[in-house]
């Protein structure tokens, strides 16, 4: 933050495991990561893009942490994927 510089850090999650009686994996979050806690308590935002992988639908962009409340809030978006351009762009 002093230095004003933005850093990603992309993390995949853990081996999902499917619900019991719908048998779809669930929408992962920062406690999903290897060592999750310390991903989630560093972090300013945690963000997950989710897409079901047996549709080819559109996918959603959760924002699951804000660590200040005026640089937005938690919610979620859906998206969809324009290949000729390489970019998502809101599915309404």
């Amino acid at each position: 933050r002093q230095q004003g510089v933005h850093c990603w850090v992309v993390a995949h999650p853990a081996k999902m495991q499917k619900h019991r009686e719908t048998g779809e994996y669930g929408v992962p979050t920062p406690y999903d990561v290897s060592g999750s806690a310390h991903f989630r308590n560093k972090a300013d935002f945690c963000l997950c893009v989710h897409r079901d992988p047996t549709a080819n639908g559109p996918a959603t962009l959760f924002v699951q942490k804000v660590r200040f409340r005026e640089h937005g809030l938690v919610g979620s978006v859906e998206l969809e994927f324009d290949p000729i351009v390489g970019r998502y762009h809101d599915a309404n």
